[in-house]
């Protein structure tokens, strides 16, 4: 019964460890996902400009503020994506030196109970 108990304590920090990383990793998919259809959107709109221009002459001056209002709002778009992961990057650090001291701390706690222990 004591060794279940052991394997539990060992097996539930592992389990927070697996748990956490996935999750972050799905959150970091996300992100690098609406980061990539910024840009597409913008190389997308980039290329549009270009063909206008190409078969429909000079474009008037109505057109090209829009054209303007449109990259403007697709990178900021594309910072606020990568401020995201910046931002999930750093979490990701300081979580990750977090779990590693908690990891430490038990297994310096269990290996006191181990010596704690009458050996038979």
């Amino acid at each position: 019964m004591k060794s279940i108990f052991q394997l539990l304590l060992i097996t539930a920090p592992l389990a927070a460890l697996v748990l956490f990383f996935s999750q972050m990793r799905t959150e970091e998919v996300k992100n690098e996902q609406r980061h990539q259809h910024a840009v597409q959107k913008l190389e997308d709109a980039r290329f549009d400009q270009s063909f206008d221009d190409a078969w429909g002459g000079r474009p008037s001056q109505k057109v090209l503020e829009e054209r303007s209002k449109s990259n403007e709002a697709l990178k900021r778009e594309i910072a606020a994506a990568k401020a995201k992961r910046d931002d999930l990057d750093q979490l990701f650090d300081e979580d990750n030196a977090d779990m590693r001291a908690a990891i430490k701390e038990e297994d310096e706690r269990l290996a006191k109970l181990k010596n704690k222990e009458p050996q038979k």
